[in-house]
């Protein structure tokens, strides 16, 4: 048997670093803090928690949750479960450059009573303003354990900022990395506790080879239709590019998953990366095919050079470039498979 997660990092904004006008991340604290020999840590973590980049924000935000999918260079996939919350930052004001004036004062100025120079003063200051910024706690594991991520962040993250004395978060993330290792497949459910009094219960799949699906496929279908899940499908097969588009990541990552599962028996060996981050847009002037989800608001950046299918998950819409064209199925084969899938 192999551990449920590899590593555990807290990934936070990085005050200090800025380079062209963009913010970044760094990771603040990760355990184990050696590599595992067969299983090195991936720095890129940072670039993936927040795929949009790391900014701060003028309001506060609920937590989040996605799944972003890494692969090293030997092909092996590993899942990235991450959780973002946002930290009050302290208030600040920022002075503006006329009270850093070296203006020499008058001696009448230093008549007036103090109250006028309190105003005087705060007249050259610009008002208080409450920032926040964004912090991930990240499970990486080389197993699509979804929903037990969700669980064990979503404890990790409640331990945190309701502060319990009783608990302590290193217990908790041992726990995770330590004790708690994945069934083969076909063996029997493994119910376990990460010491925050949960129960938990992880059911290994039946079969090595048979992908496990959830909802992932049955929530393509209702949300873009059969005829267009069908296009994408043939799309995948005629090695065209395809670029799904959404505001939730989760979404973009369940999406892509789902595409790559209707092609059981055959394997996907193109470049596949349901959530990308905006630092990594060039990787979409590739040649080589590939499924890749981009955030809605980066849109135009990313279709300025592509060519190929995109996809808008939020509007259900499916769409070719211009010069990109799909050979049309038979249309016997056509008419079967869409008979058989309105049943």
């Amino acid at each position: 048997m192999q551990r449920l997660a590899d590593y555990f990092a807290v990934v936070g904004y990085d005050h200090d670093e800025e380079r062209g006008g963009r913010s970044f991340g760094k990771i603040i604290q990760r355990f184990p803090e050696k590599d595992w020999p067969n299983c090195p840590f991936n720095c890129n973590v940072v670039h993936f928690c927040q795929p949009q980049g790391w900014m701060l924000t003028p309001k506060w935000e609920f937590p989040t949750f996605f799944i972003s999918i890494l692969t090293d260079l030997d092909g092996q996939r590993h899942y990235c479960a991450c959780l973002t919350f946002h930290e009050t930052l302290l208030q600040t004001t920022i002075p503006t450059s006329s009270s850093l004036s070296t203006k020499p004062r008058l001696l009448s100025d230093f008549t007036l009573s103090s109250a006028a120079d309190e105003a005087d003063d705060t007249a050259f200051l610009i008002p208080r303003t409450q920032m926040f910024a964004p912090k991930c706690l990240v499970l990486t594991s080389r197993f699509d354990c979804f929903e037990i991520f969700r669980n064990c962040l979503g404890l990790l993250y409640t331990v945190y900022v309701e502060s319990l004395s009783d608990i302590r978060i290193e217990n908790l993330v041992g726990n995770i990395i330590g004790s708690v290792n994945v069934p083969p497949a076909g063996g029997q459910a493994l119910r376990f506790s990460i010491g925050a009094d949960d129960r938990q219960i992880l059911q290994p799949p039946l079969s090595s080879t048979v992908p496990c699906t959830g909802l992932s496929v049955y929530n393509l279908f209702k949300e873009l239709g059969i005829d267009h899940v069908v296009t994408i499908f043939c799309a995948v097969l005629s090695d065209i590019k395809i670029l799904f588009f959404s505001k939730s990541y989760s979404k973009l990552t369940d999406s892509c998953k789902a595409i790559e599962t209707l092609l059981y028996p055959l394997k996907y060996c193109y470049t596949f990366i349901p959530v990308l981050p905006f630092d990594l847009l060039e990787i979409l002037d590739a040649p080589t095919s590939y499924i890749v989800g981009v955030h809605s608001d980066q849109k135009l950046q990313a279709l300025s050079n592509f060519d190929g299918m995109w996809i808008d998950l939020d509007g259900s819409s499916v769409h070719f470039t211009d010069g990109v064209k799909l050979a049309p199925m038979p249309e016997k084969v056509y008419c079967r498979v869409l008979a058989s899938l309105f049943q």
